[in-house]
């Protein structure tokens, strides 16, 4: 096995070049599943309810059964959108902000790719506890087979992630990826 350029060759079977992003996706793809299924040791998927909301479903547990009809898609997505979304968005965006406000760029040293550290945002612990608190209550409130779910699972993960909760956000994000 040769590596030619980005090409990778594989000597007898093949003449025909194999990206090697290709080859980076497939074995991340087949590897990834189970780093983060040991990523968490001892954390359960399944949580139950509080002994006091037993008898209580909510509008995500009933998302499955009922018709979706076009007025209930209409008031569903805009109460997501307008309660839940926007506002979580607002103050995601709130928090990067002040975290490029702050940055300064040092020129005698190498510059960063990225101009926002999760380091310098997750001080506002906060706030970023907010924007997932605010998405959590939009997934589990409303209906689940609206046009914001995904949505709000990416804002979550944005959150965890300047939080510096990589394991959380990582989950957030596969979550968007399997669904």
């Amino acid at each position: 096995m040769t590596v030619i350029g980005s090409t990778l060759r594989l000597p007898n079977r093949s003449r025909h070049p194999l990206p090697l992003p290709i080859v980076c996706l497939s074995l991340l793809l087949t590897v990834g599943p189970v780093l983060t299924s040991m990523s968490q040791p001892g954390t359960r998927l399944d949580l139950p309810k509080p002994e006091k909301y037993k008898n209580r479903t909510l509008a995500s547990d009933r998302s499955t059964t009922g018709r979706f009809g076009v007025m209930k898609r209409l008031t569903q997505n805009i109460g997501t959108h307008y309660n839940f979304h926007f506002n979580a968005s607002m103050e995601l965006e709130e928090v990067v902000s002040s975290a490029r406000r702050s940055n300064r760029d040092d020129f005698t040293a190498r510059l960063p790719f990225y101009d926002v550290d999760p380091s310098k945002t997750s001080s506002q612990a906060t706030e970023l506890d907010s924007v997932i608190l605010k998405c959590n209550n939009g997934i589990l409130l409303h209906d689940l087979r609206n046009d914001w779910v995904d949505d709000l699972y990416l804002l979550m993960g944005k959150a965890y992630y300047y939080r510096n909760d990589a394991d959380s956000a990582i989950i957030a994000f596969q979550y968007i990826n399997q669904a």
